[in-house]
Order: C-alpha cells, then structure tokens, then sequence
C-alpha cells in the first residue's frame, strides 16, 4: 500500500526546554527566508536584484547563501514593527555586488534594528558608495566593503549602534559621518551619537582622489567610540598622503574617543595625519596606538605634523607611538603636533622615534592651559625651534629622554639664548635631575616666565626651590640681557632665564661641572593668556 508523505504543514516542531509551544513545521521554515526562494542565483553574472527586494519584502530576516549576487541597488525601506537583518555565513565567500552606476549597494533607510552580518558588499569599481546608514540601535558585524570609487560607508545617522569587524578596503575613501550631505536625503535629520566603531579597517588612496580614511563632517558628532581603528592606503606605492588619514572638522562634536588607533604610511605626509577642526568641538581624545610613516622602507619623510588641532577644548594624545625611518635627510615638519585656539589639551606619556622635526608641538596662538608631560622624546626635541610662537616639548626622566651637555657648553629649552627668540606669555615647571652631577635626585625648581616686554624674566612671578648643597644655580638675567657662560658660577649646573625683549627670550641649561654631564629635564608649560 502506498504512503503519502506528509507536508510541512502536517509535520510538528517543538523546540527544546520547558514552555515550548509546539509549530508546524512550515511555520518553523518561514522565520527566516533564503534569497533563492526568490530566485536569486547567485553566480555573478544574473541581476538578482528583484529576488533580493522580494526576499526583504517578506520582513523576516534575509539569508544569502555562499555566492555573488548582482544588484543595482537594495534599499533597506523603514518598518516600524519589523527589524531588517541581511546575512551570509562568511564575507569571504558571500558577497552582494553593484552592477554598474552610483546606487549604493545598500540604501539603510530603516531607522531602528537593522543588521548586516557576514557578507561582502562589494562596488565593483564604480562610483557610488557601498552603503549609505540611517540606523540606529543597529548593528554591522563581520562585513566587508570594497572597490568603491567613493566612500566605501557613509554614515548619514546612527545612535546606540555598533560596527564591528568591519573592513573597507580598495576605496577612495574609508568612513564618511555626516549628517548634513546625505547623497539619498531623508526626513528628519539625525545625528550620530553614542555608537562604538571596534576592530574596524579603513584603506584609502591617500588622498590622491580628495577622500580620507576616516571623516567627521556636518553636525552632531558625540559620544562616539573608535576602539581598534586600524588604517592604511590603498597603494603601498603613494609617494605622499595629500588629505587627512582621519579628518575631524563637524559644526558640534564632542566625546569623541580613539583607543589604539593604528595608522601605516608607506612613505610620508604633505598634511597632518590627524585633524581636528572644529569651533565647537570639546573632549577629542587619542589614547593609546601607533602612527607610522615608512611602512614600505625608502625615504620615509614627515613633511606635515602627525596631529593638528584647531579650536579644541579638551583634546589629548596620550601613550602614542610617533614613529618615521626618516630616511630622506632633511624634513620640512616643524613638529609633530599644531594647536590653534585650542584650550585644555594634554599631551603626555607619548614615544617619538624619529630624527625629526625639532618640537613636540608647535602653537600659532597661545594654548590655554596645556599640560604636556612624560614623553620619550629625541634630545633636540626637547627644546625649541626659532620658528614658534610658544614652544613646548618635554620628557620622561629616562635614557631615552636625557640629553648630554659638554663642560662649558648649554643646552637651549627655550629660545637659543639671545639672538632671536619666539613666543610671549608662557611659564612652564621644569624639573632638572644630572645623574653625573652631586645634584639629589629631587632637588627640583619652578619657573614661571612671563615673556612679555614688561618683564624680566622670573622678576614678575618667581617660585624657586634649590635644596642646600645643590649643584644647581638660577640666574634671573636682566630685561633684554643674552644668556652668557660666565653668568653662570664655575662648578656650578645653571639655569639662566632671560625677558623683556623679543631676542633674549630664553630659558638655557649651562654646565660647569668640570665634565660632560647626562642630564634628564621634565618640562611642563603652560600659557599665560
């Protein structure tokens, strides 16, 4: 006798653990839906775009088999009641790929619970972006986007989400936040906050075609999180970097944090690495990482600062690795950070591998209480080149930090002692150690320098601590009068400060010890503005 075999609507499923309520099978089946139940292909070759739509249409999560799936756009539409899931078992071998035009290969217009797991979205070297977000309390994790001949991603909104093990490779540009120059414009505008970026990749052409890796742009840029960025160019054979790897200038941003951001240049940079732009942005934090120029060897050259800041409130670099082969000779970086109107800034604990430039900073205008301590940093950095308006530099009591000063010679921290000299309004707290010299490792003295025509030297605001015994002498030198060797007693470790004119403006370490002596010099500066 024959048997007729049951169908999916006869067959039941219960799922294991207490309070299972029993389905059909068919209804089991139907949680989720497959592209191919659509007719999709998947071969590369066939436009599967209608299959998709359909597939997203049915409002269940959307599952692509491994394969190439062409399309000429997919726009995820809002739903209120259902979220939007797209996902693969591997981006390495499941891809969604843009036929041709400036489409984006996916258009997120849904506003909440969207996410895209495992897949590859890839713009087969045309012009449009690959994804265009407007999600929030969303999620991308595990994908790719390449070959875009634009942003790889451009974030138009995303509040309360998280990208995670994301790659954007073979782009012009990596990441795009902006709210304010969506290409698809949606009503209303949102903003982009508390959303965390973690092990995300950004390659990009270096600036060749206008894009950067990273950019912030438009308005309302806060809270936001970059834990593991990593970024690199998408030709190791760039000469130079001609736009920002990260570029930071939104109308309002706030709270944004950098973790271990690692940045890799193949040879040099004609503009900063990072800049922060902005006359409303407070709490720009760079913690942790590397910035590296010279990945490919050859003549590495540090041409532009590795950070520059502009109207800042509250930024920081703090235990960052600036490191360049500098093999190229002479370097036109005057130093390896800029501020400009920026107050509450922090730049401590960072190491500096390279020859040059000459400062660790470098401020067009005073920076109004800058605290920078700590940094290993090479021995000419410590002091200040002629070129800048209020010098600071400092370093960690360490090897790496000391700077040897011959018998009878000096050493420059500020200014070269009476010839020409910049900067006004600064003070700054030096700490002295010379580990050949009877001097006791915490003897210490304060300086506040006011540099200004009015004064001379520390005449104005003095506070000096030199313990009994010490090898240490300051010499406060008249207004306009040029540091001199005899100023400073013989067997003695001196420190002569000079003001008033523009020209004896100096802060300079003197020796006459009898013998060469290897000295540590912790500075801290701060600006009287």
């Amino acid at each position: 006798m024959s048997m007729t075999k049951p169908t999916s609507e006869q067959v039941t499923f219960l799922a294991a653990g207490a309070g299972a309520a029993q389905r059909t099978a068919l209804d089991k089946l139907r949680d989720t839906v497959s592209v191919k139940d659509f007719g999709a292909v998947g071969d590369g070759v066939v436009d599967d775009t209608v299959a998709i739509n359909a597939a997203i249409a049915t409002n269940k999560a959307v599952y692509f088999p491994p394969g190439t799936y062409m399309t000429s756009g997919v726009s995820l539409a809002y739903s209120a009641a259902n979220p939007r899931i797209l996902y693969g078992d591997d981006y390495l071998n499941t891809s969604i790929k843009r036929i041709s035009g400036t489409n984006p290969i996916v258009d997120v217009a849904q506003f909440t619970q969207v996410r895209l797991e495992n897949l590859t979205f890839d713009g087969n070297n045309t012009a449009g972006y690959g994804i265009i977000w407007r999600a929030h309390y969303s999620l991308i994790h595990r994908c790719r986007v390449s070959n875009c001949q634009n942003y790889g991603m451009f974030v138009s909104g995303s509040n309360v989400s998280k990208m995670d093990f994301v790659k954007i490779q073979n782009c012009y540009g990596g990441m795009q936040i902006d709210n304010t120059a969506d290409p698809l414009p949606v009503d209303p505008v949102y903003s982009c906050l508390y959303t965390t970026f973690e092990n995300v990749f950004l390659e990009w052409s270096g600036g060749a075609t206008g894009y950067s890796a990273l950019r912030l742009a438009g308005q309302q840029c806060q809270a936001l999180t970059f834990q593991d960025l990593q970024l690199e160019t998408t030709n190791s054979f760039i000469s130079k970097i001609t736009t920002p790897a990260i570029d930071i200038h939104p109308s309002n941003c706030s709270h944004l944090y950098f973790y271990k951001l690692q940045a890799e240049l193949p040879y040099g940079n004609d503009v900063a690495m990072v800049s922060v732009d902005s006359a409303t942005s407070d709490s720009v934090r760079f913690i942790g990482g590397r910035l590296y120029i010279g990945a490919q060897g050859g003549a590495a050259r540090w041409d532009a600062p590795a950070f520059a800041f502009t109207s800042v409130d509250g930024g920081s670099v703090t235990d960052m690795s600036l490191i360049g082969r500098d093999e190229a000779g002479t370097v036109t970086a005057t130093s390896m950070m800029t501020m400009h109107l920026c107050k509450n800034m922090v730049v401590r604990d960072n190491l500096i591998s390279l020859k040059e430039p000459n400062v660790l900073i470098n401020e067009s205008t005073p920076t109004q209480f800058l605290h920078t301590t700590n940094n290993t940093v090479p021995p000419k950095m410590i002091g200040a080149s002629a070129t800048d308006a209020a010098p600071v530099a400092a370093i960690n009591q360490t090897t790496a930090g000391s700077v040897t000063i011959a018998d009878d010679a000096f050493f420059d921290i500020f200014g070269n002692g009476g010839t020409t000299s910049p900067g006004a309004n600064v003070a700054c707290i030096i700490t002295l150690y010379s580990s050949t010299a009877s001097i006791p490792n915490v003897n210490t003295f304060a300086m506040f320098l006011a540099q200004s025509s009015n004064f001379m030297g520390t005449a104005a605001h003095q506070t000096v601590t030199i313990y009994a015994g010490s090898d240490v002498e300051l010499t406060t030198l008249g207004s306009g009068v040029a540091c001199s060797l005899g100023a400073t007693a013989d067997g003695k470790l001196g420190v002569q400060v000079g003001g008033g004119t523009a020209a004896a403006r100096a802060i300079r370490v003197y020796n006459r010890l009898g013998s060469n002596q290897i000295v540590s010099i912790d500075i801290k500066w701060m600006n009287l503005v």
